[in-house]
């Protein structure tokens, strides 16, 4: 299984229960990585708008189940929390990063101790000129 989460430099991620900030080469990078896998990302009511209009298979956040999850089951991680614990399977964390600071009242904290980086990449944003994607492996 693979999360998703969008970040600032201090691992922000909503403000005021908003996004702290979206871009369309993001989300078409999230898509392209669902389709690569052949996988269904899993979103918020509030997260749906970003990936209404692409060709991606979508399901509802409130129809995940943990127990159930495949490897190539994407969730998008925004307003809402899924609790990971459980989880017996490898799970990748997918950390989009802006380059910037953004005002936040929810900020990721997720204990990444027997988690390792194993890709990095940068391309460039619509609206910001470099977003970054950190993957990280949790073994199981």
């Amino acid at each position: 299984m693979k999360v998703i989460y969008v970040l600032d430099k201090n691992n922000g991620v909503l403000f005021n229960h908003r996004r702290q900030s979206r871009d369309a080469f993001l989300v078409e990078n999230i898509v392209s990585k669902v389709k690569q896998e052949n996988g269904t990302l899993f979103v918020s009511d509030y997260s749906k708008e970003l990936f209404e209009g692409t060709d991606v298979s979508i399901q509802s956040l409130a129809e995940f189940d943990l127990s159930c999850a495949k490897e190539n089951d994407f969730v998008f991680i925004e307003n809402e929390d899924i609790q990971l614990e459980d989880y017996k399977g490898d799970l990748d964390y997918y950390f989009y990063k802006w380059p910037s600071i953004y005002p936040s009242d929810k900020t990721l904290e997720l204990p990444l101790n027997d988690a390792e980086v194993v890709k990095k990449e940068q391309f460039n944003g619509n609206s910001h000129d470099e977003i970054y994607l950190e993957i990280w492996r949790k073994n199981k």
